[in-house]
């Protein structure tokens, strides 16, 4: 029987190299009186045929596993617990078997199909593999369930910057992964460009002056398996420190009689970052900056020249951070000798010229009584004035010498003056 069964084999070699130029290599094993015939050409396709007792030998075939299911089902996304579409193959092999599918999915051969079906609770990406029962076919596959994603969405945006209000802040830094991103903001201003993107653009308000926004960027994962957002989101923080507006104080402008301290006006920045800058004009002329060198304030001499008047405006103030504010103080000066008596007591008032021709100007702090007599003692002028300066006229007194008397809040105080 054994001798009849190598003639037949030998027969068939002869007959199959004579049908085509393929060139084959052949392994034979006799297994209960039963011959395995495994053929590989040079394509790289291995062909097998069984002969048993005294049967005709098989016509050779491919051993191939190929997918029957629908095109796609070995490449499938399904949610957690929600069954897959059946996977089918036919096999060309007598059995097989997968590796790599997740508990609750199995895979099963039965007359030359192999079927995947089942679901499962367990959450990722499963690569799988199907191999016949002798190795000669090697099919691959993965099934994606999708209840908690295998890698979380990604959020990093740690950083912050300073602005002045009403200036924009573009965040830069930022990192994401390739899922949906928005930006939100706790701030009076708004998000005013690419909320959707890494490189937003926040517009503060004065509103936001002295105050931390904080803009909060979420990174949330597309899919369609009601996963909370808790577990499907990632969130990351950006600061945007917005400063106060600067302020500034202007002092000085009246000053003792000649021969004493040269008039200065005295800018003083608040509420900011030093150095300071002060933009201010003289007599409406041409504008005119100045800054600190040393803390908060800086002093400018006023051009001691007799009979001038100057009077100083401050435009506006800016701080080290370049954030600024307009202004509209104002102070004047009048140069004059013996034209300046500061009364220094209490600050009660301040009277000039003197001496006068037909009139005076009485700087008061506060409402007051105004006296003015003669050396005899003759009261000559008795009025109240308001806060402020107030013109008297006096042109039809005599000349000679007499005696000014302001009273108010602040006490009494009496100067002497010469009528021209």
């Amino acid at each position: 029987m054994k001798k009849y069964t190598l003639l037949l084999l030998l027969f068939f070699v002869l007959k199959l190299s004579a049908q085509t130029a393929t060139n084959y290599k052949f392994g034979t094993g006799l297994v209960n009186n039963s011959v395995s015939l495994k053929a590989l050409d040079t394509a790289g396709n291995k062909w097998g045929g069984i002969h048993r007792g005294n049967s005709n030998l098989s016509t050779l075939s491919p051993c191939q596993i190929l997918l029957t299911s629908a095109v796609g089902t070995d490449s499938q996304n399904v949610c957690a617990s929600s069954p897959i579409t059946k996977i089918t193959y036919s096999v060309s092999d007598s059995s097989a078997t997968v590796t790599g599918l997740p508990t609750g999915i199995n895979g099963v051969y039965n007359a030359n199909i192999f079927t995947i079906t089942g679901s499962s609770t367990l959450s990722g990406v499963f690569n799988y593999t199907v191999v016949s029962s002798v190795n000669c076919s090697v099919v691959k596959g993965y099934i994606s369930n999708g209840k908690i994603p295998l890698v979380l969405p990604i959020a990093t945006a740690g950083g912050s910057q300073s602005i002045c209000p009403t200036a924009t802040a573009t965040i830069s830094g930022a990192s994401a992964s390739n899922d949906s991103i928005l930006w939100t903001e706790n701030g009076s201003g708004n998000i005013t460009f690419g909320a959707k993107t890494l490189t937003p653009i926040y517009t503060a308000t004065i509103a936001d002056a002295g105050k931390s926004v904080i803009l909060t960027m979420r990174v949330s994962r597309n899919n369609s398996c009601n996963i909370p957002t808790s577990v499907d989101t990632a969130i990351a923080t950006y600061t945007v420190n917005v400063n106060a507006n600067p302020t500034a104080t202007m002092s000085g402008g009246v000053y003792d009689s000649l021969g004493s301290t040269l008039p200065k006006i005295i800018f003083v920045g608040h509420g900011g970052t030093a150095p300071y800058k002060f933009i201010y004009f003289v007599n409406h002329g041409l504008i005119q900056k100045t800054d600190t060198v040393v803390g908060d304030s800086v002093i400018i001499k006023i051009p001691f020249k007799i009979g001038n008047s100057y009077a100083y405006k401050l435009r506006k103030v800016q701080d080290g951070k370049e954030c600024y504010s307009f202004k509209t103080d104002s102070i004047s000066c009048v140069v004059d000798p013996l034209s300046i008596n500061k009364f220094t007591k209490n600050n009660i008032g301040e009277f000039f010229p003197n001496p006068f021709n037909d009139h005076i100007n009485v700087i008061s702090y506060t409402s007051s009584l105004i006296k003015i007599t003669d050396i005899t003692g003759k009261e000559v002028y008795n009025n109240k004035v308001n806060l402020g300066t107030t013109l008297i006229e006096i042109g039809n007194i005599n000349s000679g010498i007499y005696f000014i008397t302001i009273t108010n809040n602040q006490g009494t105080i009496t100067k002497k003056m010469i009528k021209n």
